[in-house]
């Protein structure tokens, strides 16, 4: 995790004057808004044991993170394992809790638990940003923070040249994060191959 001081020397030289709790603040807004935009912060979850005749279950998240939308939900026994089964369905009832359809009606067999795929954004409380976005998605969320910043009428760093320029860093950072996580990183063709007929 980085702190959000860190940021400010990459926001400062945009918007001098601008007070550092409006700078965080607008940093966090951005930050969440960015992975809102592209879920590029994500993660399974620890193992949720399933307990029968219960259909509600909490998801620990990390410190300093919020829910930003459950990306998949399976029985399995470890993360990275072929699923057992699936839910048929699941929604989100509360802040950090998922509820599973159709209800467990027994306990599933020994060594096999509820994962759950999340993705999530800082929360508004944070004082530090996850790693991925300052080491690969800095010049968009820095982008997002500098147009919320500059875009405020009638203050001493009001700028509205720097913040279309911070709207237009931000816009293409999301559309290159939103390209990255279709590919998960993993270099793959994205052409159709010909397969000849039978």
């Amino acid at each position: 995790m980085k702190k959000l001081e860190l940021f400010l020397p990459r926001i400062l030289p945009w918007c001098l004057g601008a007070p550092e709790p409006l700078i965080h603040q607008a940093l966090l807004d951005s930050a969440a808004q960015f992975c809102d935009e592209t879920t590029v912060i994500h993660y399974i979850t620890d193992p949720i044991t399933v307990i029968p005749n219960v259909a509600d279950y909490d998801i620990d998240l990390q410190q300093g993170h919020a829910l930003s939308r459950i990306m998949r939900v399976w029985y399995g026994t470890g993360p990275w394992e072929a699923p057992v089964s699936v839910p048929s369905n699941w929604r989100v009832t509360d802040i950090g809790q998922i509820t599973v359809f159709p209800t467990p009606q027994q306990a599933p067999a020994p060594g096999v638990y509820l994962f759950v795929e999340v993705a999530t954004k800082p929360s508004r409380v944070a004082t530090s940003l996850d790693d991925r976005l300052y080491d690969d998605w800095l010049e968009g969320v820095v982008g997002g923070a500098v147009y919320r910043i500059c875009s405020q009428p009638d203050q001493p760093y009001s700028n509205p040249g720097n913040a279309a320029i911070g709207q237009q860093a931000f816009r293409l950072w999301r559309g290159k994060a939103q390209y990255e996580c279709t590919k998960q990183r993993v270099k793959r063709d994205t052409s159709v191959r010909m397969r000849p007929a039978a």
